[in-house]
């Protein structure tokens, strides 16, 4: 068989939303990767972000920020950040609006000590508490305001007073704008956003590039909103058993839920471990 490249998301297709990366999912990956494939992780999280069990773990590259930061071997070979004259009305927008909004850097993400409170607010909320609460909020760091932020690659918001959709017609045509990754615990008023055109489908391309791996061997495997493009763009997309209908419909093949084994059973069926 051909080397092929798999790309996996992370949230809700790697890890559950209790943190756990599934025994069976380990097993499965470690044999793909016997078998000569590569194993990269695309994930809408900044390489800071990532749990140390998936760093230690050990992926051959990383498409992070949405396709904004692009890592294979160790190398850094792509990274994309927002133009501050566009970003600034963006940031004032959401601040003076009261709008929990977090930037995304390569070494973390910054938020004020107000957007800390309904970060925290928000979460509890949720029944997000003690240790699943100290995961959310690994890497953050605070600050007073986010002029002397820079090398911003992607904005998360939280619970605005405005959907993700009518966001979107208010927001420059630089930037695109999406509902939340974490769908299963976010509405309609929570979301992300990143620079046009810059997605996980464009991080994967990188990717392959430098692996000198045809487009027609390359899986994803995913399940959010995030995750579409990347569903269209791989040879295979492969949609877990809890993803979004909109991500099963743009994919190949429709695994079992994360819970249920999904990205075990996907890697033997497809035939690659």
């Amino acid at each position: 068989m051909e080397t092929k490249a798999l790309f996996f998301d992370i949230d809700g297709t790697l890890v559950n939303q209790k943190g756990v990366f599934l025994d069976s999912a380990k097993r499965a990956l470690k044999r793909a990767r016997a078998n000569g494939h590569k194993l990269l992780l695309s994930t809408g999280r900044n390489f800071a972000q990532i749990y140390p069990q998936l760093i230690d773990f050990g992926f051959d590259g990383y498409v992070c920020a949405a396709g904004a930061y692009v890592k294979c071997d160790g190398n850094l070979i792509y990274h994309e950040t927002m133009k501050e004259e566009e970003l600034k009305p963006l940031t004032d927008f959401f601040l003076a609006h009261d709008i929990m909004v977090g930037l995304q850097v390569e070494d973390g993400s910054y938020v004020t000590p107000r957007g800390l409170k309904q970060i925290r607010e928000g979460f509890k909320k949720l029944g997000i508490s003690g240790g699943n609460m100290d995961s959310v909020l690994e890497g953050v760091h605070v600050v007073d305001n986010f002029d002397r932020v820079k090398g911003v690659e992607k904005l998360f918001y939280n619970w605005a007073d405005v959907t993700v959709d009518e966001l979107a017609d208010q927001t420059s045509d630089y930037f695109s704008v999406l509902p939340a990754s974490f769908a299963d615990v976010m509405d309609q008023y929570s979301g992300e956003i990143t620079i046009r055109g810059i997605t996980k489908a464009r991080g994967m391309e990188r990717a392959l590039d430098y692996y000198g791996i045809d487009r027609e061997n390359s899986v994803s495997f995913g399940d959010a909103f995030n995750d579409l493009e990347m569903m269209e763009y791989a040879g295979i997309g492969v949609a877990m058993g809890n993803a979004r209908d909109e991500v099963k419909e743009a994919a190949d093949y429709v695994t079992d839920h994360i819970d249920r084994d999904g990205i075990a059973k996907a890697v033997e069926k497809l035939g690659l471990a």
